[in-house]
């Protein structure tokens, strides 16, 4: 249970950390408020279904490779989006980061968590789930973020 809590304490500092660079770099290229917002909608809509297309790819991952492999998807992508933003930081890379973030987040990423809480006793799983999604991901999480 703890790996799992430290895991989505990780995956809610990347993807700040991420975001921040993201926004940050489409203010400084774009600097008119308007086309701020308007080239952030335009990125949103154009990588709202890719979550799908992972979600379409993980069933056969699950049966081939089982949940270790789909449990490591988001933080191995995640390396290697913050490594290219770290290299490179410009606004391409950023929407590489925020796009992968975005699509392994809430499909391999929730999915492989899911998993982790199988074999653990109901009981258990019941208290430590609403921990981990409640205190963990959006109290702590959010406040480290901050911090950092």
């Amino acid at each position: 249970m703890r790996l799992i809590a430290l895991s989505v304490l990780l995956t809610v500092l990347v993807k700040q950390f991420v975001d921040y660079q993201y926004k940050t770099l489409t203010r400084e290229v774009f600097q008119d408020l308007d086309r701020v917002s308007g080239f952030l909608g335009l990125v949103d809509a154009a990588t709202q279904w890719l979550p799908i297309l992972v979600l379409l790819a993980l069933r056969p991952i699950l049966r081939r490779w089982g949940a270790g492999v789909a449990v490591l998807i988001f933080p191995v992508s995640m390396i290697v989006a913050t490594g290219a933003l770290a290299t490179a930081l410009t606004l391409p890379v950023a929407v590489f980061a925020r796009t992968t973030e975005k699509m392994f987040r809430y499909s391999a990423e929730r999915t492989g968590r899911e998993i982790l809480y199988v074999p653990v006793p109901e009981s258990l799983r019941l208290k430590a789930k609403a921990y981990i999604d409640v205190a963990v991901e959006k109290g702590l999480g959010k406040v480290l973020s901050a911090v950092i």
